[in-house]
């Protein structure tokens, strides 16, 4: 069975034994069961208590500026030039703090539980990836605000997408045979 770039799934869910060894392969760190979480190729692996500490870092970082945004929204001039300043732009401003405050906050409610945890972070990593690939593509954008605003809620996706993928438990995964799970 073939899939995306001529490599079979059995090919991608089972690294070959000579990376299975060391344990990552692309970034992610391999067990019998398959892919267990991401390795950052310069600080190592992100054990299941960073990743919680990276999504709560992401989740009162997220509800600060959704906050601070709500309270005011005049603000988004900063990332959008004078249209944010209009009553539109602070209509829409309002809607994305809301965004912000919601998976800041249902993040942090979720610390607790993995399982749920990895759903926020997901959803927030969804999100930020959005805004840098929004805020990248859009013409006209003041020139600083629209590079920091790529590359902070790129960083972001990055560090959620980690945090969730460190998360990862396969034990429920129907690919994954059941004598390794």
């Amino acid at each position: 069975m073939m899939t995306r770039h001529g490599v079979t799934r059995a090919a991608m869910e089972w690294p070959d034994q000579a990376s299975f060894a060391s344990g990552v392969v692309g970034g992610v760190r391999w067990d019998e069961r398959g892919a267990t979480g991401y390795v950052c190729p310069v600080a190592g692996p992100m054990s299941e208590e960073q990743a919680r500490n990276v999504g709560l870092l992401l989740a009162i970082i997220r509800t600060g500026i959704g906050v601070t945004t709500l309270v005011a929204p005049s603000l988004a001039r900063l990332w959008v030039g004078s249209p944010g300043a209009s009553a539109g732009g602070k209509t829409l401003s309002r809607s994305l703090a809301v965004r912000e405050i919601v998976l800041g906050w249902g993040t942090l409610l979720a610390s607790s539980d993995p399982e749920r945890l990895r759903l926020w972070l997901a959803a927030g990593a969804f999100g930020d990836c959005v805004d840098a690939v929004g805020t990248a593509s859009t013409a006209g954008l003041p020139r600083w605000p629209r590079l920091l605003v790529t590359l902070s809620s790129g960083a972001a996706a990055v560090a959620g997408g980690a945090a969730v993928l460190s998360l990862s438990d396969h034990s429920a995964d129907p690919d994954v045979p059941a004598s390794a799970a």
